[in-house]
């Protein structure tokens, strides 16, 4: 039903009373100065098409609807349409819940290749057809050009000049299929899996406010890091040049021209190139060949770096410096978040390990904003020690309980250096083959095999967890983790369901670790701006910083041990920036009064 202004009256008596509204926004453009121009809602008596352009008074209406109204709100894309309705001012009821369909839908199953509204319709016999209304604005020309950062032109679709009757046509199936794609899913789920729709339901709640709180980028280390990255690019293009003679191209067939030895092939029998091929033929050629490989891998990180971070955080930072990623609470198969526009989940810590470690760090350009400081709070080879937990090895939980590191545990009951330790740890639990283990260890199959077997040898128990998943996965079709998330796996993909028992394990440890937060009267005020893997950032002011001992605690006491196996976190706080390098160790039995001189004062006596 489109809305106008003779029938707003008993659309509104409608959907007022509802205890479930399907929300559907549709938008100016899709960046932080855009906004919505028509609301579709869905109840089970109808679906009503809200556009501004008919009723110019609409949003007023609505605003009084959605503050008054406690109905659960349903939405495709959650934290998008909020935006949207609190770009033209509606505000949701404070107790409304905020349910996501594509979380829903991960928790019914989570291996399905995509997850948008038209891929979930199809799955139950609807359609949404799309199609002829893009094909209008292309017939149309409706597009507009918008000028990012780097003045660089780009077009984009303005469904605010399509005809209100074809928009409408359009809009109003998509809040029809979303209505009824959560009735699906309420019938689908069982009553430990309506638990959990109903913590992400809150969850979004916490999400929503992180995106709007963002990340302060400072521009300066921006431009200096990508001036940095640039030049490498270019010095390390000039070192190929004189290598092979020939202009660098990233293409394998460009790099098969220059090497003495045939690269793998495709399935199409192309040469293959990738990341993994080339770190693989690391540890098999020598000399020319080998310094080759190494430049293009060069080359191709820094031109990531360049591509993947700066150029992003330049483009989507707001006038205040102030990056807003979205974060997908359903992104992965295995329930861990993914981020976009730009990803944060990929910006990783500087690896102790390495010995040439990158001159800029990308989390050096994350910075607090005036009179706050970060704290970070991460937890301890959570997965590790969750994958220990499970497979109930006594001796390595015994040791980590007792103080040791974990890697370095497992180094001393297979005979090893940590080292080697700690990338069979990752290997293992990852559900790496021979090959992949040989190179991560820059050795030979043989010897890899040898010393998998080794491990395996002194910790029968993980063997057993790994062929026990796989073996119920490959038998049943799916595994719990301890949340009570069905994985599920088709029978040639249920060697990686050991990983994903574990890494989604420790997902939902950390998305109930950030929900009570949340729901704390105390801690759910305070800034929580960013969650990666299993590490939680928070921005606070000084007096703020009594409340980490209870947030350690809560993020402590989420994951319910097996075995013995406690989960426990480090604390960290710098004034400066996300950089590993001005990150200190926090010691929550400390002053409860700190003040940012003192952070100061602290971090001038550690680096002298």
């Amino acid at each position: 039903m489109k809305v106008t202004q003779d029938n707003i009256a008993d659309a509104i008596l409608s959907l007022r009373g509802s205890s479930v509204l399907a929300v559907d926004t549709e938008t100016t453009g899709l960046s932080e100065t855009d906004k919505a121009f028509a609301v579709i809602i869905a109840n089970a008596f109808g679906v009503y098409y809200f556009d501004e352009r008919v009723v110019p008074n609409v949003f007023a209406e609505l605003r009084v609807l959605f503050a008054t109204t406690p109905a659960r709100l349903v939405f495709q894309n959650t934290k998008f349409d909020i935006r949207m309705l609190e770009s033209v001012g509606i505000i949701p009821h404070s107790v409304s819940d905020w349910y996501d369909l594509t979380s829903m839908a991960r928790i019914v199953r989570n291996d399905h290749m995509e997850y948008n509204l038209a891929s979930q319709a199809k799955r139950y016999g609807m359609q949404k057809l799309d199609g002829p209304l893009k094909k209008y604005i292309k017939d149309n020309n409706l597009f507009e050009e918008r000028t990012n950062f780097f003045g660089e032109v780009e077009k984009q679709p303005r469904y605010d000049w399509v005809p209100v009757d074809i928009m409408c046509e359009y809009a109003l199936m998509d809040a029809r299929i979303t209505f009824a794609l959560y009735q699906i899913y309420l019938k689908l789920l069982d009553d430990s899996e309506l638990k959990l729709a109903h913590d992400e339901a809150i969850l979004n709640k916490v999400c929503y406010r992180m995106e709007r709180l963002g990340m302060r980028v400072d521009t300066d280390k921006v431009f200096e890091a990508m001036s940095f990255e640039g030049e490498m690019v270019e010095e390390k293009q000039l070192q190929y040049l004189e290598l092979t003679n020939a202009e660098f191209v990233n293409s394998a067939k460009s790099l098969q021209k220059v090497l003495s030895f045939e690269l793998p092939k495709t399935d199409k029998g192309n040469p293959s190139a990738d990341a993994v091929v080339l770190e693989a033929l690391l540890t098999t050629v020598e000399g020319r060949d080998a310094e080759i490989i190494r430049l293009v891998l060069d080359i191709r990180t820094y031109e990531k770096r360049i591509s993947t971070y700066y150029r992003n955080y330049l483009i989507m930072k707001d006038k205040n410096n102030v990056i807003h990623p979205q974060m997908w609470i359903a992104g992965t198969k295995t329930g861990r978040f993914s981020y976009s526009d730009p990803n944060l989940q990929n910006i990783s810590k500087d690896d102790p390990d390495d010995p040439s470690p990158e001159r800029y760090s990308v989390r050096e350009c994350f910075v607090p904003r005036e009179g706050r400081v970060f704290i970070s709070l991460d937890y301890s080879q959570m997965e590790y020690r969750m994958a220990a937990d499970y497979a109930g090895e006594t001796k390595v939980i015994e040791a980590v309980m007792n103080g040791a590191d974990f890697h370095q545990a497992t180094a001393d009951m297979v005979g090893i250096n940590r080292k080697p330790a700690k990338t069979l740890n990752f290997a293992v639990l990852y559900g790496a083959g021979i090959d992949k283990i040989a190179t991560m260890l820059k050795t030979t199959p043989q010897a890899a095999n040898q010393l998998k077997t080794k491990y395996f040898l002194n910790l029968a128990k993980i063997e057993r967890l790994i062929d026990g998943v796989i073996a119920t996965g490959k038998a049943r079709g799916f595994v719990f983790n301890w949340a009570g998330r069905k994985l599920y796996a088709a029978k040639e993909f249920c060697y990686a369901l050991p990983n994903h028992l574990i890494q989604g394990g420790g997902a939902d440890v950390v998305k109930e670790a950030m929900r009570r937060i949340y729901l704390d009267p105390e801690l759910g005020k305070l800034w929580l701006v960013l969650q990666v893997h299993d590490q939680l950032v928070f921005e606070l002011l000084p007096e703020e910083l009594v409340h980490i001992p209870r947030i350690k605690e809560i993020m402590e006491s989420v994951y319910p041990a097996k075995n013995g196996m406690k989960l426990t976190v480090d604390v960290s706080i710098s004034r400066l920036s996300l950089a590993e390098k001005h990150m200190r160790k926090y010691d929550v039995g400390s002053s409860r009064h700190i003040t940012v001189p003192n952070i100061q004062e602290a971090e001038t006596k550690v680096c002298s």
